[in-house]
């Protein structure tokens, strides 16, 4: 049988793309597994995501300094269920590298593009 427990909870910011989501909670959840696996706890925090790590932007200490107030209209989503719905979502690359690929597989040339 496995044991569910409540665990600390960690809010990231910095988050301005569907892929900066995944690469952020990816990046979280080996951090955090990590950090039990070794015996250690996750603290509750606020952290940044910089494009490659999570860091620490600021404490939350006591339950009253972090006032999480749920949503009433959106229902506890488990993670592991948000992750497989962000996977469905299709991220279209976006880099001039990209733009050529699909140029050449769309058979048009610079110009006409």
């Amino acid at each position: 049988d496995t044991v569910q427990r409540e665990r600390e909870r960690v809010e990231l910011k910095n988050l301005n793309s569907l892929r900066a989501v995944r690469l952020a909670c990816d990046f979280e959840l080996r951090r955090q597994a990590l950090l039990y696996e070794s015996g250690d706890t996750v603290q509750r925090e606020t952290l940044g995501w910089n494009g490659s790590e999570t860091y620490v932007m600021r404490d939350k200490g006591g339950a009253a300094e972090y006032r999480f107030s749920p949503e009433p209209d959106l229902p506890p989503l488990p993670l592991t269920e948000a992750l497989a719905q962000l996977d469905r979502v299709q991220i279209e690359e976006t880099t001039p590298r990209a733009a050529r690929r699909r140029c050449v597989a769309a058979g048009l040339d610079s110009e006409t593009a």
